[in-house]
């Protein structure tokens, strides 16, 4: 669900011609993800499927994994707005490196509580 509403949020401009609210859905939904997962069964496996479940809908929303050049829903050039390239360029690497982030936060911290204290 983070995906296709960052996806929908990318060519948005907030007041002042403000861009980048998909980039922080991403950033931020994604860390909060693998954080809960990784709370709620302690693995960092738990902690990784919310990132991987979130860039397999990315690349199928956003048309990357058809054999068509066609954007879906991750717009590739607007002429009136060249700012959204960089913006859905940001959200895809943004939320992949948010997740990845993410299960390495909880996979550190699953290790340090495994680790018996002298």
């Amino acid at each position: 669900m983070l995906a296709v509403w960052g996806l929908s949020l990318v060519p948005l401009r907030l007041f002042g011609g403000l861009e980048g609210l998909s980039v922080l859905i991403a950033v931020v939904g994604n860390l909060g993800a693998a954080r809960l997962g990784g709370f709620g069964f302690g693995t960092p496996l738990a902690a990784a499927m919310p990132g991987i479940g979130w860039l397999v809908t990315v690349l199928v929303f956003a048309g990357g994994l058809s054999s068509h050049a066609q954007d879906v829903l991750l717009p590739g050039k607007l002429p009136p707005d060249p700012g959204v390239v960089a913006v859905g360029s940001a959200f895809l690497f943004g939320g992949a490196l948010a997740a990845f982030v993410g299960t390495i936060w909880v996979a550190r911290r699953a290790r340090a509580a495994a680790t018996p204290s002298a």
